[in-house]
């Protein structure tokens, strides 16, 4: 089954984005981030971000690699955050010795985890009624994401909430989250200069790169990444624990 990895953008990118320069006041940040309050936009990861979906990847991994005979290494949950959704497909091939190619590879991986994106994943306690204060404030809103396009718009759909974004970034059209691309991407595609962006990340490798792009970098702490939470609270210009935390 072929599916598409990178969101179409025939049309998309035809018109020229007008620059976003009105700043916007988040009272929701005042005891959480006093030094920064003020964004125009705000870019959100997905997975274990907005959406509860870190277990589909864990039955998906156990699934392919019963499917092939193989055996992940120790590392590959920690290598993972850094890659693309193709570099995870190539992964796959170049180190485990998968005889697919890597386009293959990432089908299957979207084929076994469509039926859960696409009807079991649900977004983080709060996350809605945040969406939507936010596109009534009038804020820019973008996704930056390793998952393909085809599990996102599934997902997104499913959850009722793809109007609340604006545009949205992959890493397979950058790089994965350990270099700061996707984020910058995001940020061209909003129309919004990077020093007025505020990223919503789970990951040490997200933030760190959110940090890099010279934005504003809160942390939703995920349980799949609870041994990192330590250090993820640390980096972080702030965390919360779901986004019923930014709701008064």
């Amino acid at each position: 089954m072929k599916t598409t990895t990178v969101r179409p953008r025939d049309g998309l990118d035809q018109v020229p984005i007008p620059p976003r320069t009105e700043l916007f006041h988040f009272p929701e940040l005042e005891a959480l981030c006093p030094d920064r309050c003020d964004f125009s936009a705000v870019i959100f990861d997905f997975d274990g971000t907005l959406g509860d979906s870190m277990w589909v990847w864990e039955n998906i991994d156990d699934l392919f690699c019963e499917r092939h005979g193989l055996v992940l290494p120790d590392t590959y949950y920690d290598d993972l955050t850094t890659l693309s959704f193709e570099q995870t497909a190539r992964f796959f091939q170049e180190d485990l010795g998968v005889k697919m190619t890597t386009e293959e590879i990432a089908d299957e991986f979207n084929y076994l985890a469509h039926a859960s994106y696409a009807g079991e994943v649900a977004c983080k306690p709060g996350a809605h009624r945040y969406l939507e204060i936010l596109k009534n404030r009038g804020v820019a809103i973008g996704i930056a994401t390793s998952l393909s396009w085809y599990l996102l718009e599934a997902v997104l759909e499913s959850n009722g909430i793809q109007e609340y974004f604006d545009d949205m970034a992959f890493c397979d059209e950058s790089h994965g989250k350990g270099e700061p691309d996707v984020y910058l991407l995001a940020a061209e595609r909003l129309g919004a200069r990077p020093e007025d962006c505020l990223v919503f990340e789970d990951i040490v490798v997200g933030i760190e790169s959110a940090h890099r792009a010279g934005m504003t970098a809160g942390a939703v702490i995920d349980p799949h990444y609870q041994q990192d939470s330590t250090l993820i609270k640390q980096i972080a210009d702030f965390h919360i624990e779901t986004f019923e935390d930014l709701l008064h």
